[in-house]
């Protein structure tokens, strides 16, 4: 058995965010436009409906519309818009799959900051202050970042920086 070091540990963690980081990017990328919208929109209307969800309420939302995506992946950078956008927040607790779920044994269960209404400004702040958290600590486990990683660090700055200043 391997006994690692603090740095070679953070090092390793780094690598696992990096890869998962540019894995998401690419799902994102290579998912048709109009399917995106089409399922941002099938989160926000489950949002609106209800309290806590996972991804298969969306799916089952988008099966109404008679489409699909070969990138079932890019269903990931849905959900983390429809947080940085302040509509849905992640619980940290999970479900069990069902037959939506092909690649992952459980789902992660989102909590609707919209039920009734549009997002409050505090829900608004709550998300983006958790993201500024979450940058925070991968800057300081990175060493090497990714273009990808550069690219949402600088998303989570601008729009903190927006929000400071519309709060002014």
């Amino acid at each position: 058995m391997t006994t690692l070091t603090s740095s070679e540990i953070a090092h390793r963690q780094a690598e696992t965010r990096s890869t998962t980081a540019e894995s998401i990017a690419q799902a994102e990328e290579h998912a048709f436009e109009a399917w995106k919208q089409l399922a941002y929109d099938c989160l926000v209307q489950c949002a609106q409906e209800h309290d806590e969800f996972t991804s298969d309420e969306v799916w089952l939302a988008l099966e109404a519309h008679d489409t699909t995506t070969h990138e079932p992946a890019a269903m990931g950078p849905i959900f983390l818009r429809g947080a940085r956008e302040g509509i849905i927040v992640n619980t940290k607790r999970h479900r069990k799959r069902s037959v939506y779920s092909k690649r992952h044994h459980e789902l992660t269960l989102w909590a609707s900051l919209i039920r009734d209404g549009a997002p409050s400004e505090h829900a608004k702040r709550a998300a983006l202050a958790d993201r500024a958290v979450k940058a925070a600590k991968w800057i300081e486990g990175d060493a090497h970042p990714t273009e990808a990683n550069r690219a949402a660090l600088a998303d989570v700055l601008r729009q903190a920086a927006e929000m400071l200043r519309a709060a002014q």
